[in-house]
């Protein structure tokens, strides 16, 4: 007896079909805020879960608990829905691709275009069904810069119920871009280098004089090159070109570059003659004797060197 309500009120309104036995309720309700009171029949006992409710919409569960001096306690539920009349419209009227056509259905959700590549940005514009709906932040009407092959656009629509619908719009960007990353021509210190399709390893030895690289690279199609010239110590030394095609596929170039030594780098003879006299060169004769006639005050001397002897492609 100590664990019986008397009476559960909702608003100053008894609940409806009230017995004391049955402790759970189901109740209707439009409002967002509520007052529950309840009296147990035993005055000392205590009533816990009563006051001021706030309801979301859709089901709400309150426990109001008795409690007897002794301890024990017996729990009511109150199931109360909160019925949601909002509007649940979240459609577009319109959708619009501005320079583009589409055909636009409320209920079609995706849709495509395609565009050229000098095609940068697009204006997506729609209208509303419902004045209550709105769209959902950064998902509205708004300019949309374009990268290369596909991009997706989303549309997003809020109903007053907070219920969300999106609209996708797919653009195909062309993409005409090159994706080649190879290089047309290489010169490294003034001396050319003979590239070969699909060979990105080369080999190259320089005189002594050379202690820093000076690199004129040159690529296909608008690609790009990226390296850094380098110190060369004497022996090999490897110099690194990256090859960056306007698609962002890349190639790397290695070159060994050998510095030779001093002694490596003494140029050689093809050929060496003096006019008017038989001088008897020799490639390998690196010192010669000449008598020349009283008055001769200059020499015509004619030499030329060995260009396999100054730089060596490897």
């Amino acid at each position: 007896f100590r664990l019986i309500l008397k009476e559960i009120k909702v608003d100053g309104a008894l609940v409806d079909k009230f017995d004391k036995d049955t402790l759970t309720y189901n109740l209707n309700v439009d409002k967002e805020k509520i007052k529950i009171e309840a009296q147990a029949n035993d005055e000392n006992a205590k009533v816990t879960g009563t006051g001021d409710k706030t309801l979301k919409y859709g089901a709400n569960t309150f426990d109001i608990v008795v409690t007897s001096q002794s301890g024990s306690a017996k729990t009511y539920k109150l199931n109360i829905t909160r019925n949601d009349n909002r509007s649940k419209d979240n459609n577009l009227r319109t959708l619009t691709i501005e320079g583009y056509s589409i055909v636009f259905d409320k209920n079609k959700l995706n849709y495509t275009i395609n565009v050229t590549s000098d095609v940068t940005k697009i204006s997506v514009t729609s209208g509303l069904s419902d004045t209550k709906a709105t769209y959902v932040e950064n998902y509205g009407n708004r300019d949309v810069e374009l990268d290369y092959g596909e991009n997706t656009i989303e549309i997003k629509v809020k109903a007053e119920n907070e219920e969300v619908k999106t609209y996708t719009i797919v653009v195909n960007r062309e993409d005409n871009r090159s994706d080649s990353a190879t290089l047309k021509s290489l010169t490294i210190n003034g001396e050319k280098v003979d590239l070969k399709e699909d060979l990105f390893s080369y080999g190259i030895a320089l005189r002594y004089k050379n202690s820093k690289t000076s690199v004129d690279a040159i690529a296909d199609s608008g690609a790009t090159v990226d390296y850094k010239d380098i110190d060369l110590n004497v022996g090999d030394n490897e110099l690194v070109i990256n090859v960056i095609s306007e698609k962002g596929s890349q190639n790397e170039y290695k070159i060994k570059i050998t510095r030779l030594t001093e002694e490596e780098s003494k140029v050689a003879f093809e050929s060496l003659s003096i006019k008017d006299y038989n001088l008897g060169f020799s490639k390998d004769k690196l010192e010669y004797e000449l008598k020349i006639a009283d008055g001769v005050s200059k020499l015509d001397i004619i030499a030329t060197p060995d260009e396999e002897e100054v730089v060596k492609t490897i």
